[in-house]
């Protein structure tokens, strides 16, 4: 039997606790205080609600005081995007996938077990697949399928754009179904800024517009969607990395051996095998010196290792909370997801103080859910590694 396939965060499920007669609070948050970050690609209108895992490996969620809201009853979850979180229910002794809403409520009943992406995008859409058919379609926040199940596999929305398969081929549908870019290209990435990068047998890689037309083609290999007008492209005569303008014009000469999109107006670059943050002009605003980043700033605040443990700068490069974690996600609506070196798992804030934590040793280092490894899927970070 086929089992249940799951985008590259863990998904869970919970049977809310919420009473009718408790009043609804206002979970919502600024995802993005600090200016335009790379969490707009996946989550579009955040909420303070975190996913938590107990010692029996059951799933519920904490608020950003690290107060159990709905107890962990769930086989998996998510985090929210547009008022839907996924979860996953396994009561019958078969995983489904279903979404509760903020206020506990399972809005989509958990009866979907072909799972493309979780998260809702701004048009109100998931991809969600259909088991009898082995195809996959988009429902709607009630979880009514909107856009039939016909395709191989289907992408979350972005500026009204889904990239969408049959075979091997991928091409484009708004948000009506109606396909705008035919089903012809090797690769397409998620339209951001207007252009996405695409690839077709025969001719060289470029971005396309939401009309079917190449804004500009190049001799590059590698590229990432467009942030803050930039992206990272591979110089093949180098074999190193620049930053591009929406025009394909090199603005940002290569010289980066890695480098990630811009994110909060800062983009963290690999030179001489470190790794610091260069502003919208290329010059840098921290200097290389940690041996990884995540990927960039969210929430002011930015994952980096040195020394084999992960910590948390500012946009000065200060360490606002010293290495120490063995591992370490994007901060979202003021909490982190950290790994402590122990083996256990919890919630730190902007602080560094730790709002929640496991009272067991949980997942591998190899199988941990993250925002952070969600996002990589959008070609958010390119180079050697």
């Amino acid at each position: 039997m086929k089992t249940i396939l799951c985008v590259s965060l863990a998904i869970i499920l919970l049977y809310g606790c919420k009473k009718d007669s408790d009043p609804a609070p206002d979970y919502n948050c600024e995802c993005q205080p600090n200016g335009k970050n790379i969490l707009s690609i996946l989550i579009h209108q955040a909420t303070g609600l975190f996913p938590y895992e107990n010692e029996n490996h059951r799933w519920g969620f904490i608020d950003q005081n690290g107060s159990i809201i709905y107890g962990a009853s769930y086989a998996d979850a998510q985090l929210f995007s547009g008022n839907r979180a996924m979860v996953i229910d396994d009561k019958y002794g078969v995983q489904y996938a279903g979404y509760l809403d903020a206020a506990g409520t399972m809005a989509v009943p958990a009866k979907y077990r072909l799972v493309s992406e979780s998260y809702f995008s701004s048009e109100g859409m998931a991809p969600m697949g259909d088991i009898k058919k082995w195809l996959f379609g988009y429902i709607d926040m009630n979880g009514q399928a909107v856009i039939p199940f016909q395709y191989d596999h289907t992408t979350k929305f972005n500026e009204g754009l889904a990239v969408v398969y049959k075979g091997s081929k991928a091409g484009v549908i708004d948000a009506t179904g109606n396909i705008v870019i035919p089903i012809e290209y090797e690769s397409i990435t998620t339209f951001s800024e207007g252009l996405a990068l695409v690839f077709r047998k025969g001719e060289k890689r470029g971005y396309l517009t939401p009309l079917n037309q190449y804004k500009f083609q190049g001799d590059f290999i590698q590229g990432t969607i467009f942030m803050y007008g930039l992206a990272v492209v591979d110089d093949p005569k180098s074999q190193l990395l620049g930053f591009i303008n929406t025009d394909g014009q090199f603005v940002i000469q290569p010289q980066f051996t890695s480098a990630c999109v811009f994110s909060e107006g800062l983009a963290a670059v690999q030179i001489n095998n470190k790794w610091g943050f260069i502003d919208l002009s290329g010059n840098f605003v921290i200097e290389p010196q940690f041996d990884d980043v995540l990927i960039g700033f969210c929430g002011g605040l930015a994952p980096v290792m040195k020394n084999s443990n992960w910590g948390y700068i500012d946009q000065s490069g200060n360490f606002v909370i010293t290495p120490q974690f063995d591992d370490a996600d994007l901060f979202y609506c003021g909490l982190a997801k950290v790994w402590f070196i122990n083996g256990t798992i919890g919630y730190v804030n902007k602080s560094g103080e730790i709002v929640y934590r496991s009272k067991q040793t949980l997942t591998k280092k190899t199988d941990r859910p993250k925002i952070s490894s969600a996002l990589l899927k959008y070609n958010i970070r390119i180079g050697k590694d």
